[in-house]
């Protein structure tokens, strides 16, 4: 240990210097108890972490998924966000996701939006358990990431806290899913938060299940309306209820925007959750109050377990992408991601505006290079911490790209665990290709 350090970033990175310093000082005191041994180490259990331990598994590796909360699914359980945006492009794992819930009538379609599909949240928790559970990776719930130890510019093992106390992971790679970049953050990578000229971030957004619908599909035009009608302030304009196939009556409702969110600090995280609660509330009793007859049974069956965060660090890769890859549909040699959604920006101030603005791109690719760390050898990052500008990230955040990303990262470290190499050092071109292989064997 002594010939280890624990770095944290210098980009505005106060949260993680506190995470890597607390981290430190409690193993010099306690040294962990328990040390695993893994080829693969990924951070974060979301949509993107989820897949990158599929794909690593499916391919024979070694790996270990580490997730802070009690399932695997992040902000499709966690978050409950019932919808996945830009799918239909997909193959691979995500069509084998998608299939696998609509033949068990757990998903269908978001009105006539073909980029779109609503899943019932519990099957999509009780699914990830089964893929996950016979995939042969390990797996651990309710750990943190607290530090990293690192030698000259590669990873040597993850720090974690959990009811177990701290503990070693130690890895040939790495991979960053949890979403806010937090392993890259505390490996010393360079990082961006927010626009460009501000650094304002889009604002989080709090779920509820709700129960006691009736009748037709209440559109978001009309849920507009009930606000418009009562001279009631909306909190967000975008406002839809995903109804939950296999539970008559009820639905998803997303309601809230919550303003000034930074994701890597547990002080606006705290008030972000008790301010998102405070809107699902409010928007339940206003429907309840001023809706119609398909309204007037409305209750409130609970709020998502957390907030759902839109954006937080992007860690700094090979490749940048930027709003002029968007905007000319940029095609690349190590392509591994193809998006067609919108730049959808959620306004970051409230004064400027209860929405979102969309803005079409032209198809294109994410490279491969977006997913190796710039400043860390053995560090692959995927789904919304990748490298890209605000505008880029507005557009391939979303979790139909995410996928994708974490299978394509999850076959990468298997690559350089093959060939004894870190993943800095990988071809993207035969990256490519070995991902369009595994795609096809869903």
């Amino acid at each position: 240990m002594n010939r280890r350090k624990f770095l944290f970033s210098g980009v505005g990175g106060a949260l993680g210097s506190m995470a890597s310093l607390n981290a430190e000082g409690a193993s010099k005191k306690t040294p962990p108890k328990n040390v695993h041994r893994h080829d693969v180490i990924i951070a974060g259990g979301g949509p993107a972490g989820c897949s990158a331990a599929l794909a690593a598994a499916k391919l024979g590796a070694d790996v270990a998924l580490i997730e802070q909360y009690p399932c695997f699914g992040g902000v499709w359980t966690m978050g409950t966000l019932a919808i996945i945006i830009d799918h239909q492009n997909k193959t691979g794992l995500m069509k084998f996701i998608e299939t696998r819930l609509k033949k068990d009538k757990h998903a269908g379609p978001f009105r006539k939006d073909t980029n779109k599909f609503v899943y019932n949240v519990e099957a999509m928790k009780l699914l990830l358990d089964d893929l996950l559970g016979n995939s042969g990776a390990k797996l651990r719930l309710h750990t943190f990431i607290a530090g990293v130890e690192k030698k000259n510019n590669s990873i040597e093992s993850l720090v974690s806290v959990s009811k177990s106390g701290f503990e070693n992971w130690k890895g040939k790679v790495f991979i960053d899913c949890t979403g806010d970049g937090d392993v890259g953050a505390l490996a010393g990578c360079q990082f961006h938060k927010g626009r460009e000229e501000d650094g304002s971030m889009q604002p989080g957004t709090m779920y509820g299940l709700v129960g006691g619908l009736k009748g037709p599909r209440v559109r978001n035009r009309e849920l507009r309306d009930i606000f418009e009608k009562a001279g009631i302030q909306i909190p967000y304009e975008g406002m839809h209820i995903f109804r939950q196939d296999g539970m008559p009556g009820m639905g998803y409702l997303m309601p809230s925007h919550v303003y000034g969110l930074d994701a890597t600090d547990a002080e606006s995280l705290t008030d972000a959750e008790f301010e998102g609660r405070r809107q699902v509330r409010f928007v339940v009793d206003v429907l309840k109050k001023h809706g119609d007859q398909r309204l007037k049974d409305l209750f409130l069956a609970a709020t998502a377990p957390c907030i759902g965060i839109r954006e937080a660090r992007r860690i700094v890769g090979k490749y940048y992408l930027t709003k002029d890859d968007l905007i000319k549909g940029s095609q690349f040699d190590d392509g591994i991601c193809d998006v067609e959604f919108n730049i959808d920006i959620h306004h970051p101030k409230k004064e400027e505006g209860m929405g979102l603005h969309l803005q079409p791109v032209t198809p294109y690719q994410i490279p491969f290079r977006c997913l190796q760390a710039r400043d860390c050898t053995n560090l692959l990052t995927a789904g919304r911490c990748i490298s890209g500008s605000f505008h880029a990230h507005a557009s391939y955040r979303v979790t139909g790209d995410a996928v994708p990303l974490g299978e394509a990262a999850g076959v990468a470290a298997v690559m350089a665990v093959e060939k004894g190499i870190s993943p800095s050092e990988l071809d993207g071109v035969h990256v490519r290709r070995r991902v369009e292989k595994l795609r096809k064997e869903w």
